[in-house]
């Protein structure tokens, strides 16, 4: 990892732990916005309904690293905070963690919790794929068709990726560029004729 680059991972993953009855079924996701947490949130509640507690907790890359993480019911620094820890553990960011908890009948106490939760954190984390993702800023460019070969070769994959093409009179691409490619780029699409381009939010 560098400062233009971060580890996430691929696609949500799922791990289990059981103690003394308790079933803690740990769920890790790539996430975008904190408030995509809410809707992860009802969505688990509708696929595992009747839970004693839904823990969650994330980090995400908003001008530099935003924790947030919730015991939800949990003694104050049983769940949440152990969940966090994994997550920094691994250096993930944009990056979620939700444990569901059925209540076995018998209490954990507060390392029992926190045991737990960090084990239903590492297991769901076991399952999942990790990834370096570029920070990337987009752009719009609309081309003749004579450059459309030489300019998607000139961004991928060193420079960034292609997200989108469009074919009218002209192609318009959609592309994803490495910030710290950006003055490559820029140098790059200016030294050749025929193309505008445009920086998107």
């Amino acid at each position: 990892m560098s400062e233009n680059s971060y580890f996430t991972i691929e696609k949500e993953s799922l791990g289990e732990y059981t103690d003394k009855g308790s079933r803690f079924i740990g769920v890790i996701f790539p996430l975008e916005k904190g408030d995509e947490i809410s809707i992860r949130l009802d969505d688990l509640k509708g696929r595992y309904p009747g839970a004693t507690h839904y823990v969650y907790a994330y980090r995400l890359m908003e001008n530099g690293v935003v924790e947030v993480f919730r015991d939800c019911g949990e003694p104050s620094g049983t769940a949440g905070l152990p969940m966090i820890n994994v997550l920094r553990k691994n250096m993930l960011t944009n990056t979620g963690i939700i444990v569901i908890r059925y209540f076995g009948g018998k209490k954990l106490g507060v390392s029992g919790l926190r045991e737990a939760y960090t084990a239903a954190s590492e297991a769901a984390l076991a399952n999942a794929r990790i990834l370096e993702k570029f920070h990337e800023a987009h752009f719009k460019m609309v081309l003749p068709y004579t450059q459309l070969d030489r300019v998607s070769a000139m961004i991928e994959p060193d420079l960034g990726k292609l997200e989108q093409k469009e074919f009218t009179d002209k192609v318009t691409l959609f592309a994803a560029i490495k910030l710290d490619k950006l003055d490559i780029f820029r140098s790059l699409v200016e030294a050749l004729p025929g193309i505008e381009l445009y920086e998107l939010d």
